[in-house]
């Protein structure tokens, strides 16, 4: 046991005075590298050990290690100044290189070593020079693949405004040493926002995974479809002198939409939100016009049916409402909004709205223009055709613009003995026209003979309607007329009214009436051509006699019968002006004198009429000639 210790201890003694032992051999210095060739990546950086053996029996001086220069490599830690090695002795150097650009191929970095030695025999010094190589292998960074991997994992596959949804991203170190990771950096749309906590670097061990949950969440404007989100990490890792970094790269898509749009396009069957706005403008009108049309009319609505028709008006109103919306959300939100850029519920809601405002526009200016539209034509109406308000000046007015005259076809509704006159031109494209009976005027006392001769004169003048109108509208005016008998307009069918082949003049001032007096009546009676002696008849079942005023009437059936007009004198008239009362109560006296004469006589005092006339309407068959002649004025 003891011998073995000795023996160790020797052979361990032995080897120590070998190797610090000088090597006393002839020959010159040698270079070792160790390692003698390296592998470098761009910009990565190793370490070799440089030594300089001394074989020599003599020292080396003035030792100097140099570098030939190189423009891809750079190397570290050379001495800085001469040393000396003995002989038999060696010197190592810690030394590093860096590779700053491309190498293509393998590269040479050339090392020397300059000194200083006096060989064997020589009594001066000598220089000598010392080379060797070391070789730089390229080698490409390892990618990041090859580093570490992330996963996004989620159940997020849609993303509605103002809502937020969880996004998990998964980073494994795939080597074995350990990894800095940054924070994630996350892009996308502008309308997308990320919030990530914790938000600081953090290191991944060998082997090791980590998860970054991020929230995600959208904006209230935004652009719906499908979106790429995407997240950059940084990570690197520390080598010996230097750093890798490296980037991975995920993306996760997601479609982005607004809460119930998908839903309003679906019930209503649009293709795209940007014609939401024209479909329910042309949808609005439509329930309008079911709801107001007459039954008849309600299944014929234009734009039914998504037509081409429907289409072309709901794709034209969808680009003038885009076209307005941001002036119309600047003028009432204060804030400008497009959704042609982006949209959300609340351009949903505005949409909508603008849309069924399209339609009310639509149908306020429909209705609008319906009004105007009858207004003007209710003015025209009432300028060009009668109204059932229409007074006698205004119909004669209507007549005259119609090119019509006071003189005007005649008509007769079945089972109705009147006579209607038809007030305007007679249109076959009309279904009604417009018929009246006659209008009759009264004369006044106030007339004068010479006043009495120009009335006449101008109602039985053709062609002149309009200075008719002005004549009756003096008289009138002046009290000298009155209109006894309204006209009565109204809408008559076409196949009620039969045309009975004669005219005759719409204002009737001629014909007797039961309420005329007898101014009116001798006044009638001298225009009728007429003079104060008239035919006798009598009524069946009445004992009174009767005098003609009027064999016919416009029915044809009946005659205007009065009894005789009777006066008498007072003891205030003159012999004289009773003779020439007298005078014009004879046949062949003038009627318009006489009755201005009983008019006076009685105004004064000096003739009471003691039976004035009773004007009545007696079918032909009831009258009895008596076959005698009497005077219609005569003394009572």
């Amino acid at each position: 046991m003891l011998n073995s210790r000795i023996c160790k201890t020797l052979l361990a003694l032995s080897l120590v005075l070998v190797y610090f032992s000088p090597t006393l051999a002839a020959g010159e210095p040698e270079f070792e590298l160790l390692p003698d060739n390296l592998a470098l990546a761009p910009g990565e950086t190793a370490e070799f050990t440089l030594v300089l053996r001394n074989t020599t029996e003599f020292a080396l001086t003035d030792v100097i290690i140099e570098v030939l220069v190189d423009p891809v490599l750079i190397i570290n830690g050379l001495p800085d100044k001469p040393m000396d090695i003995l002989a038999g002795f060696d010197q190592a150097w810690r030394l590093s290189v860096t590779r700053q650009g491309n190498l293509p191929t393998a590269h040479s970095l050339f090392l020397h070593a300059r000194y200083t030695t006096t060989p064997e025999g020589q009594t001066q010094l000598t220089r000598k020079l010392l080379s060797t190589a070391l070789t730089i292998n390229p080698q490409a960074l390892p990618v990041a693949d090859n580093v570490a991997e992330v996963e996004v994992k989620s159940a997020l596959k849609s993303l509605l405004e103002q809502r937020t949804g969880l996004v998990y991203l998964v980073v494994h170190n795939k080597t074995d040493q350990t990894l800095s990771v940054q924070p994630p950096i996350p892009s996308g749309p502008e309308f997308v926002t990320f919030e990530m906590v914790p938000n600081e670097a953090s290191e991944l061990l060998p082997r090791d995974s980590h998860t970054y949950p991020i929230k995600v969440t959208v904006s209230d404007t935004v652009q719906p479809g499908k979106h790429m989100l995407l997240f950059d990490i940084p990570i690197s890792r520390q080598r010996l002198t230097s750093v890798d970094s490296y980037h991975l790269v995920a993306t996760y898509e997601v479609d982005v939409g607004v809460l119930g749009e998908s839903e309003i396009l679906k019930l209503l069957e649009i293709p795209s939100f940007l014609l939401l706005p024209g479909v329910l403008t042309v949808v609005t009108v439509g329930l309008w016009w079911l709801l107001t049309k007459p039954a008849d009319q309600k299944d014929k609505f234009p734009l039914k049916a998504r037509n081409e028709y429907f289409w072309v008006v709901a794709i034209t109103v969808s680009i003038i409402i885009a076209g307005l919306y941001p002036l119309l959300t600047s003028w009432l939100l204060k804030t400008r909004r497009d959704y042609l850029y982006g949209y959300g519920l609340l351009d949903v809601v505005l949409a909508w709205t603008f849309g069924l405002g399209g339609g009310v526009l639509y149908i306020v200016i429909s209705e609008l223009f319906q009004l105007v539209r009858d207004w003007i034509l209710s003015l025209i109406q009432r300028r060009n055709y009668p109204t059932t308000l229409d007074s006698l000046f205004d119909l004669l007015a209507k007549l005259e613009r119609a090119g019509l005259g006071m003189t005007l076809k005649q008509f007769k509704k079945e089972n109705d003995a009147q006579v209607y006159y038809l007030l305007q031109q007679p249109l076959d494209t009309q279904s009604e026209w417009w018929v009246s009976p006659a209008a009759e005027i009264q004369f006044s006392s106030r007339l004068s003979t010479t006043r009495m001769d120009y009335l006449y004169h101008l109602l039985t003048k053709e062609g002149e309607l309009e200075a008719q109108i002005k004549g009756l509208n003096a008289a009138e005016a002046q009290d000298e007329i009155t209109i006894s008998v309204r006209p009565v307009p109204h809408k008559a069918e076409r196949t009620e009214l039969t045309y009975t082949g004669q005219e005759g003049s719409f204002v009737q001032f001629r014909n007797p009436n039961q309420i005329d007096d007898y101014f009116s009546t001798l006044v009638k009676m001298k225009w009728r051509g007429q003079n104060n002696k008239l035919d006798q008849v009598k009524v069946e079942g009445d004992p009174q006699e009767y005098l003609v005023l009027q064999a016919q009437d416009e029915s044809g059936t009946n005659a205007w019968i009065s009894p005789p007009i009777k006066y008498k004198f007072t003891s205030e008239i003159t012999t004289e002006h009773e003779s020439e009362i007298l005078e014009q109560t004879a046949p062949e006296g003038d009627l318009y004198t006489l009755a201005v004469m009983l008019q006076d006589a009685v105004a004064n005092g000096e003739v009471e009429i003691i039976q004035p006339p009773a004007l009545r309407k007696v079918q032909h068959q009831l009258l009895k000639p008596t076959g005698n002649e009497d005077l219609f004025v005569q003394p009572g």
